[in-house]
């Protein structure tokens, strides 16, 4: 509870920058389900092209500010730091983050794509609501199996400024079961997340369904940002080192 009631406290001290990084990932979903309900149908195209590239480059600048913002809570903890300051210092771990998060999506693809196929293979093939619950069931699983790299591998890299297939021998000689506060909260996070999918497809038609999507992406946000800051400083308190030449920030 100690590593929680810190977490909410670093939050609380740097709180502008935590609305800055939530609420951009915020918006970004957001983009996603309102544009394409406010535009004309005969722009869909165009308005699903540009919903991407936007998606795209407010997720590359919150990789960006997000390094920088970790980076900062781990060496200086609750100092609050300028925009500028977490672009300085997020540039330095970007490309290894931005790498880490493609082998992440490319496991949930291969899973995506392995589960399309068998349910046009088969006999009687899925049909829209089963595929949905089993990709969901299946999604959780993989959470589950890689929940060690997803919270140590990141964390590594803005710790100890690990490269990042480095990181994934340096995350062996940690034992994350010390960190049942972190395990926790990521076990909550997955069950929230699960809970909003439910709810969702259960209430589309429901006139305030909109603000609870709102709701949901800030919550769910919001215990992503706490995990992450709750995983770099218990990587912190392990002691691992990478022992590269320069450490920004440090």
């Amino acid at each position: 509870m100690d590593e929680i009631r810190k977490t909410l406290s670093i939050l609380k001290s740097r709180w502008l920058e935590a609305v800055l990084i939530i609420g951009l990932l915020a918006l970004s979903e957001q983009l996603i389900y309102l544009l394409p309900r406010i535009f004309h149908p005969r722009n869909i195209r165009f308005i699903n092209m540009s919903i991407y590239l936007v998606n795209i480059c407010v997720l590359l600048f919150v990789l960006l500010i997000t390094g920088g913002f970790l980076r900062t809570v781990y060496l200086e903890q609750k100092k609050r730091q300028s925009l500028l300051n977490l672009i300085r210092i997020g540039n330095h771990f970007f490309s290894r983050l931005f790498r880490f998060r493609i082998l992440y999506a490319a496991v949930f693809m291969f899973w995506f794509g392995g589960l399309y196929w068998i349910s046009q293979i088969t006999v009687l093939s899925m049909d829209s609501n089963i595929f949905r619950l089993v990709n969901q069931a299946g999604s959780t699983i993989i959470k589950f199996i890689l929940a060690k790299p997803i919270l140590l591998v990141p964390a590594l890299i803005i710790v100890g400024d690990c490269d990042l297939f480095k990181s994934f021998g340096f995350m062996r000689q940690i034992r994350l079961l010390k960190a049942k506060p972190l395990l926790a909260v990521f076990l909550v996070q997955i069950v929230l997340s699960l809970f909003f999918q439910y709810f969702h497809n259960v209430s589309a038609q429901v006139s305030w369904h909109f603000l609870f999507y709102i709701l949901r992406s800030v919550i769910l946000q919001f215990l992503s940002l706490s995990i992450q800051i709750m995983a770099v400083n218990f990587v912190g308190s392990s002691g691992i080192e990478c022992n590269r030449e320069q450490i920004v920030g440090s």
